[in-house]
């Protein structure tokens, strides 16, 4: 039970880094474009 709870947490912390990091990269993205169209 502790170490499924513990997966559980990891995977959950890893998901959201990861969706964490997606809107990152594309707000960059965003603000490269923006600023290359200017």
């Amino acid at each position: 039970y502790s170490f499924s709870r513990f997966r559980q947490v990891t995977s959950t912390a890893v998901t959201s880094l990861f969706v964490s990091a997606s809107i990152h990269k594309g707000i960059r993205n965003r603000t490269k474009t923006s600023a290359s169209s200017r």
